[in-house]
């Protein structure tokens, strides 16, 4: 047996022994995040809502794509008690695959950088270092980086057609392989042909999206620019010590969601993009060895240095994108305290930092040491280029990196211990502790509250101590989650949902539905507080006769009670008939409004539904819907009445609601159903 097929054994018994037996984060910390994401995708391509066509992402069409089709195959193999698995173990086979292109890409380019002994060791290298499975197992960037490689080696081998067809793929899975491009337009004619066809690579790639729905591609585009700032030191300049966020997926059908800001920034994104694109442009345009091979490699190294060490944003994976530059280029020792180095801090970020302490001080010590490192990286690759001024800047950085490493060292041992203290004796956020308030107030005896592991850690000692935690209940079947919530909450008068974001549980929302109905939705800081209701006892319903536009009337209503107490529920029932359908699809609105003052103090919007049917597919008849409110906890008392009407969403006011013909009481549209008492 060759040394290549030891190798190639051992690296894909690994890989693929991690795939199938590996939860991702272990029993550290549930790493599963972007799966469900991608399984977010997947579902809503069941209801016919594709990516880039119906919505846009934060990454290019080609890799959402291939979740689409991976789901559609996934969901044609025999069914499993983990409703993730099969996409888990499909997208792992392809991004297997896609990291053995890598190895062999590098050992390539290890072949023509310095013959077949560093071949071998630099494959062997790749194969043991923790981060290339780490990433395989929870994102998607093997495949973008295989593309990247796969690119580099046609740049160095001379072969233009190879590298623009990997890099046109590359650039639409994620912008990293973009990086080539301007490098490829120093290899003279040849560099051009990849440029070009690269370009038309991307062209093709996109067309059908540009076609049908251009304006999710522009959306990519303006979110990739305005994203708030996240784990860098403009993130530190805003005073941001968490993850980058976006706008929720649901909401992304609207270039208006594109502009969504995790936080205020104190470096406008075109200050820092530009100082980015300048020392970038400024590195490409230098007189550097771009046309020898080893100069070439270390010219994209240094790119991709400066650009995860300047760009506004940084996550854990994107060190894989540098990881094979100082394999190839620093010797292994070297190489290897580096990526040990980087790659420490990057757990110390994600998930210690970030998730289990929150802590910011240890944000900034990882944001900061990785940010140095980083550069030092970029500075080393840059010596190896040609010029005597390069050479001499990356011997001063690779003469102060060991000791740089050490400090960093001692800090941590030193101050891990430290930060673990404090965090254990932090007092609680003002918003943990308006939280535990708001419970307090609206809670009622034997009331349930459903919260998530990550929301639980954060919150344990507010929330009260029957509470039934998600955790791996996200992962499983979802009839057993369900028959588990059923269990919990039988026989409860209301369900609290804590969640640590917009509904990041896929299908929680919906399983609540089928125990209640939402009756109160509340941001506290970065937790969401919302309330189900169980159906309420019917009684006689209310003739209140009112008339809309398009033969859309009102028989009548039911209330549960009309006279409330801050932190009730309030349940309302409207009686409908309808002579066919609505020309657009409108959503019911009904505000609970303090009479003396006009002051909304609760309110419920949603599509309005007819058996299930949007507004413009109703069919002649009658039928009902149910609405639940609940009246805040610091509500005053007095006169309050409830404002019903339907508006169409998409449309700017005044002109969204639907005409109000006739009724005992209406105003701009809405009937008023006055008797609602507040002691």
């Amino acid at each position: 047996m060759t040394d290549r097929v030891v190798l190639l054994t051992v690296f894909l018994s690994l890989r693929l022994g991690a795939v199938l037996l590996f939860r991702p984060g272990g029993f550290l910390f549930d790493l599963a995040a972007d799966r469900l994401f991608y399984l977010q995708i997947a579902d809503l391509a069941l209801e016919g809502r594709y990516p880039f066509l119906h919505y846009w992402l934060e990454y290019p069409p080609l890799f959402p794509w291939l979740v689409v089709g991976l789901d559609w195959l996934a969901r044609h193999l025999p069914p499993t008690d983990d409703r993730l698995l099969a996409l888990h173990l499909l997208l792992g086979l392809v991004l297997t695959g896609a990291d053995l292109v890598s190895l062999l890409a590098l050992m390539a380019l290890a072949r023509r950088l310095e013959g077949p002994a560093a071949a071998g060791r630099v494959g062997w290298l790749y194969t043991a270092l923790p981060l290339p499975t780490l990433v395989l197992l929870t994102w998607f960037d093997p495949l973008p980086l295989s593309a990247l490689l796969v690119g580099l080696y046609g740049l160095v081998a001379g072969r233009p057609v190879l590298a623009g067809l990997a890099t046109g793929l590359g650039v639409m899975l994620k912008v990293f392989p973009g990086l080539l491009l301007p490098v490829a337009l120093r290899q003279g004619r040849a560099g051009l042909r990849a440029v070009l066809l690269a370009a038309l690579t991307v062209g093709l790639l996109s067309l059908p999206f540009a076609l049908v729905a251009p304006q999710y591609l522009w959306g990519f585009v303006l979110a990739t620019l305005r994203r708030s700032s996240w784990e860098t030191v403009w993130a530190l300049l805003d005073g941001y010590y968490s993850f980058g966020v976006l706008a929720p997926l649901p909401e992304r059908t609207t270039l208006a969601s594109t502009a969504y800001q995790a936080h205020p920034a104190v470096v406008p994104w075109p200050l820092s993009t530009g100082l980015l694109l300048v020392l970038l442009g400024g590195l490409w345009l230098l007189r550097l060895g771009w046309t020898e091979p080893r100069g070439l490699v270390a010219g994209v190294g240094a790119s991709v240095g400066v650009l995860l060490a300047l760009s506004k944003g940084y996550s854990p994976q994107f060190l894989l994108y540098l990881l094979p530059f100082p394999l190839l280029l620093f010797p292994p020792r070297r190489a290897v305290l580096y990526l040990t180095a980087l790659t420490v801090l990057n757990v110390l970020e994600y998930p210690v930092a970030l998730n289990i302490l929150q802590e910011p001080a240890l944000v900034a010590f990882t944001v900061l040491g990785r940010t140095v490192l980083l550069l030092a990286c970029a500075l080393e690759c840059l010596a190896q280029t040609g010029p005597v001024w390069a050479e001499r800047l990356g011997g001063m950085a690779a003469r102060l990196v060991p000791s740089l490493v050490v400090g960093l060292g001692l800090l941590a041992l030193v101050g891990l211990p430290l930060t673990l203290g404090q965090a254990a004796a932090r007092p609680r956020s003002p918003d943990e502790v308006r939280l535990a308030e708001r419970l307090r107030i609206l809670g009622e005896p034997g009331q349930g509250v459903i919260t998530t592991t990550v929301a639980y850690r954060r919150l344990r000692g507010v929330l009260p101590a029957d509470v039934f935690v998600i955790g791996d209940f996200r992962r499983t079947h979802p009839v057993e989650r369900q028959a588990e919530l059923q269990r919990y909450l039988s026989g409860r008068p209301r369900a609290w949902v804590v969640l640590e974001g917009n509904w990041p549980v896929p299908g929680l929302h919906e399983e609540l539905l089928r125990y209640g109905a939402p009756a109160w939705e509340e941001w506290v800081g970065p937790y969401l507080l919302a309330a189900f209701v169980p159906p309420q006892p019917e009684g006689v319903m209310t003739p209140y006769p009112a008339a809309w536009a398009h033969g859309l009337t009102l028989r009548g209503y039911l209330l549960s009670r009309s006279a409330l107490a801050p932190g009730q529920a309030l349940h309302l029932r409207l009686f409908w008939q309808a002579e066919g359908p609505l020309p657009a699809d409108y959503s019911l609105f009904v505000h609970l409004v303090e009479s003396r003052s006009g002051r909304i103090v609760s309110q419920r919007d949603r599509p309005a539904l007819a058996g299930g049917l949007v507004s413009s597919r109703w069919p002649a008849g009658a039928f009902q819907e149910a609405v639940d409110l609940v009246l805040p906890p610091d509500a005053p008392a007095g006169a309050y009445h409830l404002a019903v009407g339907l508006y169409r969403p998409q449309v700017a006011p005044p002109h969204d609601r639907l005409p109000l013909l006739g009724g005992p009481e209406g105003r701009d549209h809405s009937l008023l159903i006055r008797g609602l008492v507040v002691r």
